[in-house]
């Protein structure tokens, strides 16, 4: 039995299994590589209106109070960025007053910072005002920032800040517009790409794409991936922005009914200015029709002329009945003699 008893244990020892190895832990996934942090914001909307050259009247007759009206845009831009205000419903008032040697300006600012102070005041010098001899013209305009100006309490990234004010100073790739509305812009910039503007495949708003992404070439590279909405308004357009959100096609809306009326009573205004100095130059020419009063009469007749045939399509547009009932363009006596096509001697 004793052989038996050395069988069993040798097959023991044959069929035995080792015991497993313990599984080895699992390999932690890979790190991503590190990716910069995208960003996107909406800038405060720009009327490229200013980008224009200011209407100009010499001499200005009468309606500084309407000319400022007309060119409201300018300083409204100037209260645009955060750091012209110190508070969300700041305002200023723009005096001017203007004689024959020029305009003198004056801002009486209320939480509007020395920066919208400045700006005010030079965008108020930019439109080369000059009167009449012997007439002295004053005008105020109570200025607030325009639609869509964010609450200077809202902290927005410097670079989104930086990237608008680049936009706002390529004036040059405006001027393909004219008077068409303007498209709405996407700028995508990153550490290491330039600014590329995104706009609507229209071929004006592909002209002020390549323009602008020439423009801002050099703009320095944030350090974030940066996409920025930028919405363009336009006062002096004849029509909406066919891709403007709901938002932005009422304030374009809003911005070119105010225009509209403006200019209809900038040129009321400075009509009548000159049929009161028409009226005056009557009395001196009935005492003696000297060549020199003559002369005068020709020039103010002709000024009377450009306005009585800008006003009735500029009330078309304004479309405000009650404006329109009182704005006369009846022709004036004084002005029969003189030939509206030419400016040769009577």
């Amino acid at each position: 039995m004793r052989w038996l008893s050395s069988l069993v244990l040798c097959t023991a020892c044959v069929t035995a299994k080792p015991a497993p190895e313990p599984a080895p832990p699992p390999a932690p996934p890979p790190v991503p590589t590190a990716r910069p942090n995208a960003v996107r914001a909406r800038a405060t909307p720009f009327d490229v209106s200013v980008c224009a050259p200011a209407v100009s009247f010499t001499p200005l007759m009468g309606a500084l109070q309407e000319l400022l009206e007309y060119e409201r845009a300018r300083f409204e831009a100037c209260l645009a960025t955060p750091g012209s205000r110190d508070k969300a419903d700041a305002s200023a008032d723009v005096n001017v007053t203007v004689s024959i040697g020029g305009a003198a300006v004056s801002v009486t600012p209320r939480d509007v910072t020395p920066e919208g102070v400045a700006c005010l005041e030079a965008a108020a010098k930019r439109l080369t005002l000059t009167a009449a001899p012997k007439q002295v013209l004053t005008g105020t305009l109570v200025v607030a920032p325009p639609p869509g100006a964010p609450d200077p309490a809202v902290v927005l990234l410097p670079e989104v800040n930086a990237l608008r004010a680049a936009v706002t100073q390529a004036c040059a790739c405006f001027e393909v517009l004219g008077t068409n509305a303007p498209p709405q812009l996407v700028l995508r910039v990153s550490p290491s790409t330039a600014v590329d503007v995104v706009t609507s495949a229209d071929p004006l708003a592909a002209k002020l794409e390549r323009c602008l992404e020439e423009q801002l070439a050099a703009h320095p590279r944030p350090s974030v991936e940066l996409t920025v909405d930028l919405p363009l308004l336009h006062s002096g357009a004849l029509q909406l922005s066919p891709d403007a959100t709901p938002e932005i096609a009422e304030q374009q809306q809003q911005a070119l009914a105010r225009r509209r009326v403006a200019l209809v009573k900038l040129l009321s205004a400075r009509r009548a200015a000159l049929v009161s100095s028409l009226d005056a130059l009557a009395t001196k020419l009935e005492r003696k029709p000297t060549p020199a009063l003559m002369k005068e009469r020709r020039a103010l007749c002709g000024t009377l002329f450009e306005v009585d045939d800008a006003l009735p399509p500029a009330l078309e547009a304004a479309k405000d009945t009650e404006l329109a009932k009182s704005i006369s363009v009846a022709p004036l006596q004084t002005c029969a003699a003189v030939k509206r096509t030419s400016a040769q001697a009577e």
